[in-house]
Order: structure tokens, then sequence, then C-alpha cells
């Protein structure tokens, strides 16, 4: 059997109302030289049995059904046993969007080098529990490029305005069995993503862009896990960053483009704490904590963060959380996201 160009990797859990939409936009893709891999991660609804009629109807389909062990486990396991030159992701309620792997294979091609990463862009939709959308952005590379050995470093702005998650972007299968790059299976709420594209750019001997968004990330109230802070989410910020900050500090970026690196490192914190304004309940009790182990990650790098170099409101948002005034911080939140949907620029 040929060896396919993709590996889709798909962890399933639960997802019986997403996952054929999700399923359905890969099909659809205009490329078809790839693996599916569905992980059901022991579902309890019916979503094994959906995976299972997907593989029935095309053989480039498989589904593994394994006992409940998380996300990350469900990655791992199924990076093991790809077969693909590229590995892709997609998250069992997300979608495909039309010409990903098209774009991203003549990207390959058109390189003429075995590129170990290729980032592009996504759109994010996050709904309520009663379906209302309350937000809604786009994330996207600012031009194509491709950068090899020191140029990485050189141009981690560009790199880095490029989404955390693994499903906007493609990574060379030999190149992460080269360095045993796999998914932190003790994170199981989110930020697994960061910790694992901060160790595949610190590795990376090539990086590509393609300034056009693929993906659409849907966040659920009552489904997604990026919804949720719990401890193991800080500590894959804090495990993440420790690794972005030591590459970034080894090739001197952040004494070559302060501005850049000081907006990179703080760009995790404004990311969790705006997620209180698409609550039903909001209230400085529930903040508090997040609010405190955030704290705790940005003490470690204050004196490497030049506050000036921040935007504007995330400048103020620093400010209160590293002073410790998390009632105003809590305000400044909730008043900013009046203002910003007043004038148009958060959509709710």
């Amino acid at each position: 059997m040929d060896t396919p160009f993709f590996s889709i990797i798909v962890p399933v859990y639960n997802s019986e109302k997403y996952l054929s939409s999700a399923i359905n936009s890969i099909v659809d893709q205009s490329f078809e030289d790839w693996e599916l891999l569905l992980i059901d991660d022991g579902s309890t609804d019916s979503s094994g049995g959906i995976c299972d009629a997907y593989s029935a109807v095309d053989a480039r389909i498989k589904t593994m059904h394994i006992e409940n062990g998380g996300m990350c486990h469900a990655r791992n396991v199924a990076l093991s046993i790809a077969s693909g030159r590229y590995i892709a992701f997609c998250d069992n309620d997300d979608h495909y969007l039309p010409g990903l792997l098209e774009s991203v294979h003549r990207f390959v091609v058109e390189a003429e080098l075995d590129v170990d990463c290729v980032c592009f862009g996504r759109y994010l939709r996050q709904y309520s529990d009663d379906g209302a959308l309350l937000y809604e952005s786009e994330v996207v590379p600012p031009a194509r490029g491709l950068y090899v050995g020191k140029e990485i470093a050189d141009n981690y702005e560009s790199i880095g305005t490029s989404s955390d998650g693994v499903w906007s972007r493609c990574y060379r299968k030999e190149f992460l069995l080269q360095y045993g790059l796999t998914f932190d299976e003790s994170l199981r709420h989110g930020a697994e993503d960061i910790l694992f594209n901060a160790l595949v750019v610190s590795h990376a001997h090539s990086v590509g862009l393609i300034p056009y968004s693929y993906y659409e990330w849907l966040r659920r109230e009552g489904h997604s896990t990026s919804m949720a802070v719990s401890p193991d989410t800080i500590a894959g910020i804090d495990h993440a960053l420790s690794v972005e900050v030591a590459f970034l500090c080894e090739h001197r970026f952040n004494e070559r483009n302060p501005r850049a690196f000081s907006r990179r490192i703080v760009s995790q914190m404004p990311f969790q704490i705006v997620n209180v304004r698409r609550k039903r309940v909001k209230s400085l009790k529930n903040e508090k904590p997040l609010y405190e182990m955030l704290r705790a990650i940005y003490v470690k790098y204050d004196d490497l963060i030049v506050r000036k170099e921040l935007l504007p409101a995330h400048r103020v948002e620093y400010a209160l959380l590293m002073g410790e005034h998390y009632r105003l911080l809590l305000w400044f939140v909730l008043f900013s996201g009046l203002i910003s949907r007043i004038v148009g620029i958060e959509k709710a």
C-alpha cells in the first residue's frame, strides 16, 4: 500500500452531535491522498458507531477504540500508527475549510525541501449553550514565507502570529519522530497545543507560513475543553512559556526585538482572562484563582517583558495582574469588551 501524504488525526470523545460534520469536512477536501485516523477515546454516546460507519465505506478512514485517556493520549496513540508523510489534526467538533490539504501539499512541493512545519490561519467562532454566536475572530500568518535555520528565530514575530492550535499546522512525521515530539498526557484541559508547538518551533529546521485561513475552530460552552480553565491548563502554559522564552533568549530575540518578544510572551494572558466576557456568571470569586495562577507564571518573566511595548489594553491588564488588583482587572476586562462590541472591534 502506498504511503499517504497526510495522516489526519481526530481524537473522538462524546461528539455525536458534531462528529459527522467534522469528518465530512475532511472527506470533502479536493486533495485525496490521505488517511484519517479516528481515535474513539472511550466515548459513551454513539460517537464510536459513527466512526465505524465511516470506516466501513472508505478504506482511507481507520477507527481505533481505546479506553478513555484524554485527547493527548488519543493523539499519541494515533502518532504511533500514522503512516503519512505529514501529520495533520482536526478536533471532533471543528471543520476543515476547502483547500486546506491541497494548499499545504502545494507549499511543500514548491518548497523543494522537507518542511518540518507548515502554518496556516484559522477562524474562531464561539457559541453559547443555546447556540448564540458570542465571538468570532481570525488569526492568520501575515505573509507567505519559508524560513530555514536561524531564519526561524529571526522571523519569529511572523511565526508567532500564527495560531497555537495544532490543527492550523501540519508536521513532517519524520521530524516529530527524530526529536520524540509527542503530547504531554498530563494536560487534559487545554494548553497541550501551545506546549507542543513551542517544542516544535524550538527544534525545527524549517517553518512555512501560508497567509490564508483553512480551519474553523468552534468553541461551545458545554462541549469545548478550551472553554474551561483548570490548574493543568495553567501548568501547560507555564511549561510552554519556559520552552519559548529559552529558545528566544538563546537567539537574543528579546534583545533584538523587545516589542515582538514582550507581546508574544504576554499573549497567553489576555486569551485566558477575556473568557470571562462570554460567561453567563461573571464574578471575582470565579476569576481570582485564574488571576493568581497567571500572575505566578509571569512573575518569572517580568524583568524580560518591556511593558511600554505591549498593546495598550494588554499593558493595563498586565499591570493590574502583576499589581494584584484583581477586582479592577475584572472590571477592566468586562468594560473593554463592552466598548469593543459597541465600536465593532469584537463581534458578539
